[in-house]
C-alpha cells in the first residue's frame, strides 16, 4: 500500500480541522465567553445601520474597543444576506485556519519546519480551539500582529517591499483590535532584539523600525483622529481614560492568573517543552537570531499584560503564537520519533483522562450520539498507537482533532437552550427584561426584544403592563422570586463552576448540582 505524502496529509487535516471548527459554529447554546455577545451586537449594529466608523452597542457609541475586530465578519453577512452569530464566529474560524495555513508554509520556507507540525500545534491547541470557535478578540488580537512579525522578519532579511507594506498592514489591523498597547508590545519586542543584533554582531535595523512603527502608527491612528474629530472629548475621555487608564483602577487579579492562561492555552503542547532542553540549550548559547527573535517577542507579548490590576486567563493569548513558534524552533522531529515512548508518557495521562470520559459517554449515550462519542474514542486510540509507532506528525495532529472534536460536537450532547422551546409560547406580547448585564443570546432565542436590567428594577419592571423577567438564582435573592409570580423555571449551566460544584455532582452522581435555576417572574 503507497504511503500518503506529508502533503497530502497536510491538506486532509487541515479540511478536516476546519470542518470541525466550523461545525454548528452559530448554537446559540454552544461554548461561550462573558462579553462575546457585547462583541457580535456591536458588529451587527454596524452593519446593520451602516455604521462603519463608529460602534454602537443598543443604539448608543460605544467606544470601548477600536473597530477593526467588528469589521471583520462584514464579508460573511454579505455573503449571508444578514448580520448573524454565525457570520461573526465564522470569521474567527476561518481567520484561524488560514492563518495557521500561511504560518506552516512560512516556517517551512524559512526553518524547515515541517507544515504538519505547525498545523497541530496552531489548530489543535486549547487556545485556538477555544477562541477561534467564538467572536472574543483573542484570535484577531493575537493572530494579527504575530503574522505582522513574520513579514517583519523577512523585511529585515530580505528587505522586500512587499513584505514590508503586508508588515503595516497586519501590524495596522492588530492596532485597530485592543489599542496601541499592540505597538507597545511589539516595539518592545524589537528593541530588545535590536539590542541583542547590536551585541552579536554590531548591526542596526534602527532604520527598518523606525518606518514600520511610523507606518502602522498612522495607519491605525487615522481612525483615532476621525473619531476625535467628530466626537471631541466625548471620544477621548471614553476611549482612553474610561476603557484603558481604567483598567488600572480595576478590581485587582493575581497575576498567577495569566501563567495559568499560558499554561492551558498552550496544552497539548507544552507538555513536550522537557524534550526541548538540550536544543534550546544550545539555541541560546549558540546566540540563534530566529530564537531570540521570537523568545523576545513571547516575553514582550507576556510581560506587558502583567501590568493591569484586571488580569485574567485569556490575557495569555497574545503572547501563544510566539510561544507556539518558539517551541517548534526547538522541536526536532528526529529527536521526537527516538524519544516516541517518551513522548508518549508525556501525553498519555490527557489522553487516558479524555479516553474515561469518553467510555463513560458511549455508555450513557442513545441514538446518533453512541455514533459520536465512538468516533471520539476512536480518535483518542488511533493518537495514541500512531506515537507509539513513531509517526508524531499524525498522531500529533489526531490529538488536535480530537480536542477540537469533542469541543465542536461531543459536548454538544449537553447544550442547554437558554430558553426552552416549551416556555416560548409565555413571552407571546409581552414586555421582557432579563437580569443580567446583556441579552443578546436570549434575544436570539426568542426573536423579540429583551431588555437587560439590574435586580433592583426588577419591580419597577414587572409593574409595566404585559411584563416577564427571565433570572438566575444567582443573579436575584430568594426574597425577589418569593415575592413575584413564578410562570416558567428551567436550568442552566452554572457560569465558573467551583470545586464545590464538581465535588457534590460527583458525590450525587448528577449533573445537577452543575446547574442553576432560571426562573421566568410575572407581577
Amino acid at each position: 500500500m503507497q504511503k500518503v505524502s506529508n502533503k497530502n496529509l497536510f491538506i486532509i487535516f487541515t479540511i478536516l480541522f476546519s470542518i470541525f471548527y466550523l461545525w454548528d459554529i452559530g448554537n446559540l447554546s454552544a461554548p461561550r465567553q462573558g462579553t462575546e455577545s457585547l462583541y457580535v451586537q456591536i458588529s451587527q449594529e454596524m452593519y446593520d445601520t451602516n455604521n462603519i466608523m463608529t460602534p454602537h452597542y443598543r443604539g448608543e457609541r460605544h467606544w470601548s474597543k477600536p473597530p477593526f475586530h467588528f469589521w471583520m465578519p462584514f464579508p460573511l453577512y454579505a455573503l449571508m444576506g444578514e448580520s448573524s452569530l454565525t457570520g461573526a464566529r465564522a470569521s474567527q474560524a476561518i481567520l484561524t485556519i488560514i492563518l495557521a495555513v500561511f504560518t506552516a508554509g512560512w516556517l517551512k520556507r524559512r526553518f524547515r519546519i515541517e507544515p504538519l507540525l505547525t498545523l497541530a500545534f496552531f489548530l489543535g491547541g486549547y487556545g485556538a480551539i477555544k477562541f477561534g470557535r467564538t467572536f472574543m478578540m483573542e484570535t484577531s488580537l493575537s493572530l494579527l500582529p504575530f503574522i505582522s512579525s513574520l513579514f517583519l522578519f523577512d523585511y529585515i532579511k530580505d528587505k522586500s517591499k512587499k513584505s514590508f507594506i503586508l508588515a503595516i498592514l497586519f501590524g495596522g489591523a492588530g492596532a485597530l483590535i485592543k489599542g496601541p498597547v499592540t505597538i507597545v508590545m511589539s516595539f518592545l519586542a524589537m528593541s530588545c532584539y535590536q539590542l541583542f543584533l547590536y551585541k552579536k554582531d554590531k548591526k542596526f535595523i534602527i532604520k527598518e523600525c523606525f518606518f514600520y512603527f511610523l507606518a502602522i502608527t498612522i495607519l491605525s491612528c487615522s481612525w483615532y483622529f476621525a473619531s476625535y474629530l467628530s466626537y471631541k472629548e466625548e471620544f477621548f475621555n471614553y476611549f482612553f481614560v474610561r476603557e484603558n487608564l481604567g483598567k488600572f483602577g480595576k478590581v485587582p487579579m493575581p497575576m498567577y492568573k495569566v501563567f495559568q492562561g499560558l499554561f492551558l492555552y498552550t496544552l497539548p503542547w507544552v507538555l513536550i517543552l522537557p524534550l526541548t532542553w538540550n536544543k534550546l540549550k544550545k539555541s541560546f548559547k549558540g546566540l540563534n537570531k530566529e530564537t531570540y527573535y521570537f523568545f523576545f517577542h513571547f516575553v514582550c507579548f507576556f510581560v506587558v499584560w502583567l501590568i493591569p490590576s484586571q488580569r485574567s486567563h485569556h490575557y495569555a493569548i497574545p503572547a501563544v503564537p510566539f510561544f507556539m513558534t518558539f517551541l517548534l524552533l526547538q522541536v526536532d522531529l528526529d529527536t521526537l520519533r527516538e524519544k516516541s515512548k517518551y513522548v508518549l508518557a508525556l501525553v498519555t495521562p490527557l489522553n487516558l483522562l479524555f479516553l474515561v470520559i469518553s467510555c463513560i459517554l458511549v455508555y450513557f449515550s442513545n441514538g446518533v450520539m453512541i455514533a459520536v462519542n465512538l468516533i471520539f474514542v476512536l480518535l483518542i486510540v488511533i493518537s495514541m498507537i500512531t506515537i507509539a509507532k513513531k509517526n508524531v506528525l499524525i498522531g500529533f495532529n489526531t490529538i488536535g482533532l480530537y480536542l477540537i472534536f469533542l469541543w465542536s460536537i461531543v459536548i454538544s450532547q449537553f447544550y442547554i437552550p437558554a430558553v426552552p422551546e416549551g416556555a416560548k409560547s409565555l413571552f407571546k406580547d409581552k414586555k421582557v427584561a432579563l437580569v443580567d448585564r446583556r441579552s443578546y443570546f436570549y434575544e436570539q432565542s426568542l426573536e423579540m426584544n429583551v431588555e437587560p436590567i439590574k435586580k433592583h428594577q426588577v419591580q419597577d419592571f414587572l409593574n409595566k403592563e404585559n411584563a416577564v423577567v427571565i433570572a438566575a438564582i444567582s443573579r436575584i435573592t430568594p426574597e425577589i422570586r418569593d415575592s413575584h409570580r413564578v410562570i416558567a423555571k428551567w436550568n442552566k449551566w452554572v457560569r465558573r463552576a467551583r470545586w464545590r460544584h464538581i465535588k457534590a455532582a460527583l458525590t450525587q452522581r448528577s449533573y445537577e448540582p452543575l446547574k442553576e435555576d432560571v426562573y421566568l417572574l410575572m407581577k
